[in-house]
């Protein structure tokens, strides 16, 4: 954790700490067997879905995984599918979509299309290799936390550090927002 005085920073710290967790929850074997699949994908799928934030014109963030960041050969339909049967239903509601499965294969494509085009597996190591190269090969010129933020998304005080001692600071994590440059930024 590390305080910021630019917020893309932030943005590069956390993808940096997801990418560092997935990697100790493939490499976690649970005493019966496999990983600790269900908070690595979280976390995998979390980082699809930021760099789409930022890349991505629309709101379909997952559509990232068309760029040539991650350039997976996979139909629009797909990517929602994937979107929506794993990510939204793992982060909201804590489970996948039924009769799909996490597998914790070394080798495979992330995503296993069955006869129907339909992504009924995730192969959560190869997916932790293809985000990890997505993120060396993203452009972070592109990281500009400010355009989504709104107004309820800054203290209206934000907090003045600058007279705080080291070890507040170096225990935090966040960045210093001026209000006076987020305004011009909305």
């Amino acid at each position: 954790m590390a305080y910021h005085s630019d917020p893309a920073q932030v943005v590069i710290e956390a993808i940096d700490e997801y990418l560092l967790m997935a990697e100790h929850g493939i490499g976690y074997e649970k005493p019966g067997g496999g990983i600790l699949g269900y908070p690595t994908a979280l976390l995998l799928l979390s980082v699809i879905d930021i760099l789409g934030s930022y890349s991505v014109a629309t709101k379909e963030h997952f559509l990232v995984l068309r760029e040539p960041c991650f350039g997976l050969p996979l139909k629009v339909p797909q990517i929602k599918q994937i979107e929506h049967w794993y990510r939204n239903l793992l982060a909201h509601n804590g489970f996948i979509a039924l009769g799909t499965l996490l597998r914790p294969d070394d080798h495979g494509d992330p995503f296993e299309l069955d006869a129907h085009g339909q992504p009924t597996i995730l192969r959560v190591k190869p997916l932790f290799r293809l985000c990890k190269q997505a993120w060396e090969r993203f452009d972070r010129s592109l990281l500009d936390p400010a355009r989504h933020l709104k107004p309820n998304h800054v203290p209206s005080a934000p907090l003045d550090l600058r007279g705080s001692p080291t070890s507040e600071i170096a225990a935090s994590s966040g960045a210093y927002i001026d209000p006076a440059r987020f305004v011009r930024k909305m």
